[in-house]
């Protein structure tokens, strides 16, 4: 069937389409933010193969302490009091989060708000949450492949800077660090290029014609740079003076400022600094595989599609710059996106994963009902932060 086809005025989604002998529920293929079913609740659980038989495990756990149970069973009927939900029901004077506003910013404080790295209060916490899926699925890894000398895990203890990763020796063999940087630069000028921005350096033109090289330190990293921005602290009141931050650090403040404005001085450092989740050596099969975790809001049935396409631009510059770097050499690239919701594991996506890694199948299974564990208890306790927060330190019987 083809959507285009269909005539969908006045249609919404979750209306039920007959046509050609079947019937089909209209949803995303309309564009619009809206459950497919009457609610989200409805959605989330009636998803097939996104390992709910883990949530009914957890759940059934008489370890897991009842708070916890009362804490995921709230979020999945879409009842957990943020800010969000106490506004819309008319119990709350705002929806808007108040660990940003403590720091100057302005956002909706809903379940996927604070279990994210975009939250100012939580940014630690889900970090550590990222940082142990990461962590556990290397050591998966590590522990299947420790009696085969070909196959390395360089990231099982710790995400590296790319600097310091490079230092290994058979990474430097394979491919020189200022040949990667110099690559590297090359495609993300072209991919700017190719958008229409030409990969500027931000420095300004003199009537001459030639470059002002004017550098400013950043007030906030201490490193030079060629567009460092005026701006104030996010405690800062009117009157006071003006800070200098450098176009890495505005970025970092501001992701929706443009990566074109970047200057060269500030792209290598941002480069060197670079951490990447897990890189894999396969010394027989000459082969060196990145890992990238994503660990994401799974309230909407396209999470695993969302998240693998930031996935692949965050990493298309570096897979083109090495692909390059590796053209002459008998070794190959290989990037794999093991994405998971915040209480969700896609069975099909997780499988093909595992299969890229060459984990053994008979792992596969036992591999994905752990992760779903640490998923659930990670998820809990980003909760319990963000409680502890809003009642000043303590979770206030919410443990």
């Amino acid at each position: 069937m083809k959507w285009q086809q269909l005539n969908t005025e006045g249609l919404q989604a979750g209306d039920f389409i007959h046509t050609e002998g079947e019937y089909f529920v209209l949803s995303a293929a309309l564009g619009v933010r809206s459950p497919v079913t009457d609610t989200w609740t409805a959605d989330f659980l009636s998803r097939e193969g996104e390992s709910r038989e883990c949530i009914g495990d957890y759940l059934r756990d008489k370890h897991v302490a009842w708070t916890a149970k009362r804490r995921l069973i709230q979020v999945c009927g879409g009842t957990f009091p943020t800010n969000k939900w106490c506004y819309k029901v008319g119990k709350g004077n705002s929806p808007h989060c108040d660990l940003c506003k403590a720091v100057g910013k302005t956002e909706i404080e809903s379940v996927g708000h604070i279990q994210s790295a975009y939250c100012m209060g939580q940014e630690e916490v889900v970090t550590r949450a990222h940082n142990r899926c990461s962590r556990f699925i290397q050591k998966e890894l590590e522990r299947n492949f420790s009696e085969d000398g070909n196959i390395r895990v360089l990231t099982a203890d710790q995400e590296q800077a790319m600097r310091s990763l490079w230092e290994d020796e058979q990474l430097k063999e394979i491919c020189p660090w200022d040949q990667l940087v110099a690559a590297t630069h090359r495609a993300w000028g072209a991919r700017q290029g190719a958008n229409g921005t030409e990969g500027e350096d931000a420095t300004a033109d003199t009537e001459n014609g030639e470059h002002e090289i004017m550098e400013e330190t950043c007030s906030r990293c201490g490193a030079n740079c060629r567009q460092a921005l005026g701006g104030k602290t996010q405690q800062a009141e009117a009157g006071d003076s003006e800070i200098l931050i450098c176009c890495a650090c505005q970025q970092r403040r501001d992701p929706g400022w443009q990566e074109k404005r970047k200057c060269v001085q500030c792209w290598e450092r941002a480069f060197n600094k670079r951490r990447l989740d897990g890189v894999v050596i396969h010394k027989e099969e000459k082969q060196i595989t990145i890992i990238e975790m994503k660990r994401t809001s799974d309230r909407r049935g396209d999470y695993w599609e969302r998240a693998d396409a930031r996935a692949t631009e965050q990493y298309a510059d570096l897979e083109t710059g090495l692909t390059e770097c590796l053209g002459e050499t008998e070794w190959q690239l290989q990037r794999v996106n093991l994405v998971v919701g915040t209480r969700s594991i896609n069975t099909e996506q997780w499988n093909e994963a595992m299969k890229k890694l060459a984990m053994p199948k008979v792992t596969w299974d036992s591999a994905r009902r752990k992760m779903m564990r640490i998923l659930l208890e990670e998820f809990d306790t980003i909760l319990k932060s963000y409680w502890a927060q809003k009642l000043g330190g303590t979770t206030g019987g919410k443990s």
